[in-house]
């Protein structure tokens, strides 16, 4: 059997044709790797095999036989200082009906098709302790068959440059990472009750993965659906259940009055703050609460907001509460725990994309009658909703696209209004840039580092295990593009799987704290050529038509690793400086 070995950059993105998978874009172009990162950072690079006959590949040390017969076994070992992390990555099936690499297995052995090529994700975490300076490695790559004797078949060797800067770790950092959290979905798919032990078991790890990536917000849902699913009963190809549920249970007993336990609500923050995710608690579920009346989700209540919640009466059954009363109590006392926690300062009611301003307004100034302790922050699409709702919202996250289709106003908002915090967000559109299956990964990095140069404090994304029904299968959705929904993927016991998205999102707020670091050190002219180096169009008001992209990512950006680590380089360059 012929083996093909290869490397390719941490940004690469391997396409295979899904009808016909010995049509790829991977070319065998390096035979070694010379990467470099700072220190609390990690170094990264791709290697590529490429095998005529069927290949198992074991990254560890366990035996495997395969079930294909006549299959070729690739036993890869590495030496060197430091020690890698490698992960194979599994190909998704994008919209287009391409298979595209994303998934980053924890499965140390994979199957490898004729003619198809394989990828792995190599890093190699720095952390402050580690000198600056050079590290070197090889991998050896061993082929047997059954019961043979190992045969060293091929070697890639790789160098690691360390730079001397120091990135600050991910709870101490700048960038304001807002990644909405989706647990009941992870109950879904784990088949465990709703807030159980067990769920919290399993929601831990994903926990620390999003505080490794730089998450500083909690995310508590007070109320129940506060989304409707993500109006998933219009799905009818996928038909992905994607509801949440509250984390304060409620009880009405025979006398009529209410009680309410927060120990669930409390358990989660606890979990979330123990991981550094601790800078605000977003509440979901008292305002702008979705409604799709035709289908049975409208405002069954006396509030001017379809506020659900849900009660046990003392013979078990179930029903919601319908009276303004009743509701206006249960939120006094819900604020009345936050401020009992120490916690009310870092409470932030938040909006999802309200679009009927008169049923807004009713509802917030309701909301500020009755706990006018509240704090508020708004995704929003448009500039006449922060007209008219800015001294009501301390906080307001921005559409990019809503940005681009009024950018003179808002760049006069961004500007001289420093009273609010600002930051943006893609979701479903638009196309580019995003964070899609299909999208090129350094669009990520891109995201990252226009939020430095729109001022922005950081960024949003509404998705990360709001997972279709069979995630490692199949992501996509007739709602939303495909990878829209998740950075992460459930494995088979339920612990989170990184992807290339997520290590490419990463490595921008990574270009986001270097940039701040620079600041910090009065070098607008070297931050002014890292801007440079990777926006190639600021005529951001000609993004976009509505809501389509009219751009290529290659006209507004960089849009090649090299490009991005020749900015990466300035910045290296800049903070070793001493520029005062």
């Amino acid at each position: 059997m012929q083996t093909i070995l290869a490397v390719e950059n941490e940004s690469f993105k391997l396409k295979i044709n899904s009808s016909d998978k010995s049509r790829h874009n991977f070319v065998p172009r390096q035979h070694s790797a010379d990467v470099s990162c700072c220190r609390n950072s990690f170094a990264a690079f791709q290697i590529i095999i490429l095998c005529d006959g069927h290949a198992c590949i074991n990254l560890g040390n366990s035996p495997w036989f395969s079930e294909f017969y006549g299959a070729e076994n690739i036993h890869v070992r590495h030496k060197g200082e430091l020690t890698p992390v490698m992960n194979h990555i599994g190909m998704l099936l994008g919209d287009d009906g391409e298979l595209y690499a994303d998934m980053l297995k924890s499965s140390p052995v994979t199957d490898a098709a004729a003619n198809v090529p394989s990828g792995i994700f190599v890093r190699f975490e720095i952390s402050e302790n580690v000198k600056p300076g050079k590290y070197s490695g090889v991998f050896l790559f061993y082929k047997s068959v059954l019961f043979g004797d190992e045969e060293l078949i091929d070697k890639l060797e790789y160098t690691v440059n360390v730079n001397s800067a120091v990135l600050p770790k991910p709870h101490d950092g700048a960038f304001e990472l807002d990644l909405w959290q989706h647990n009941c979905n992870i109950a879904r798919k784990a088949e465990v009750e709703n807030w159980s032990d067990r769920h919290f078991e399993i929601i831990e790890p994903y926990i620390k993965t999003l505080a490794d990536l730089g998450a500083r917000t909690v995310t508590a849902v007070v109320s129940e659906i506060p989304w409707s699913g993500q109006r998933c009963f219009r799905d009818k190809q996928t038909t992905s259940n994607l509801f949440e549920y509250s984390m304060v249970s409620v009880r009405k007993d025979g006398s009529g009055a209410y009680s309410y336990d927060y120990s669930v609500l409390d358990r989660y923050i606890e979990l979330c703050f123990k991981y550094g995710i601790d800078r605000s608690i977003e509440v979901f579920g008292l305002i702008n609460n979705w409604i799709s009346a035709d289908e049975g989700f409208e405002n069954f209540t006396e509030t001017p907001d379809a506020i659900r919640i849900r009660y046990t009466l003392p013979d078990g059954t179930h029903s919601y509460m319908r009276k303004a009363k009743d509701i206006e109590d249960y939120i006094t006392a819900l604020c009345s725990h936050f401020k009992e926690k120490g916690l009310l300062d870092k409470v932030r009611v938040v909006a999802d994309e309200p679009e009927d301003h008169a049923t807004f307004k009713k509802t917030i100034e309701a909301l500020k009658r009755i706990v006018p302790e509240f704090r508020y922050k708004a995704a929003v699409m448009t500039k006449p909703f922060y007209d008219e709702f800015k001294n009501d919202i301390e906080e307001f996250c921005v559409n990019i696209t809503g940005i681009a289709n009024a950018y003179e106003e808002w760049e006069q908002v961004f500007k001289n209004d420093k009273s609010h915090l600002f930051t943006y967000y893609v979701c479903c559109f638009p196309p580019v840039p995003n964070t899609f299956l299909a999208s090129d990964l350094l669009e990520s990095r891109y995201i990252a580092i226009l939020a430095d140069y729109f001022g922005f404090k950081g960024f949003l994304r509404w998705n990360y295990t709001v997972w279709p029904r069979d995630p490692r299968n199949d992501i996509r959705c007739s709602l939303w593009p495909a990878g829209d929904t998740n950075f992460v993927y459930p494995a088979g016991d339920m612990s989170p799987l990184l992807t290339l998205r997520y290590m490419a999102l990463r490595r921008g707020i990574e270009d986001f704290e270097l940039l701040q670091l620079m600041k910090s050190k009065k070098n607008a002219e070297a931050v002014n050529r890292v801007y440079d180096i990777v926006i190639s169009d600021r005529d951001f008001g000609s993004f976009y038509d509505g809501q389509k992209s009219i751009k290529r990512f290659d006209a507004i950006s960089a849009a090649r690793q090299e490009e991005y680590q020749r900015a990466r380089d300035t910045m290296y360059l800049a903070l070793s400086e001493n520029v005062e």
